[in-house]
């Protein structure tokens, strides 16, 4: 039986990240993607965008 496509376009993220491919993980969010929760540091924020919200994970 073969993977669901959902399955592999995760997991290939999932890889893209542990490699450090950065440009590959950004293509699987949408640009429009808006977070609202804590940051790393605990305080609760609102990112507008796709870029915000990887801003905070590279704080």
């Amino acid at each position: 039986m073969s993977e669901h496509p959902n399955v592999t376009f995760v997991r290939n993220g999932f890889a893209a990240l542990a490699a450090g491919d950065l440009d590959t993980v950004l293509t699987q969010w949408a640009p429009g993607l808006q977070y609202h929760g804590s940051d790393a540091s605990g305080r609760v924020r609102d990112f507008a965008n796709r870029d915000e919200f990887f801003g905070m994970l590279m704080e």
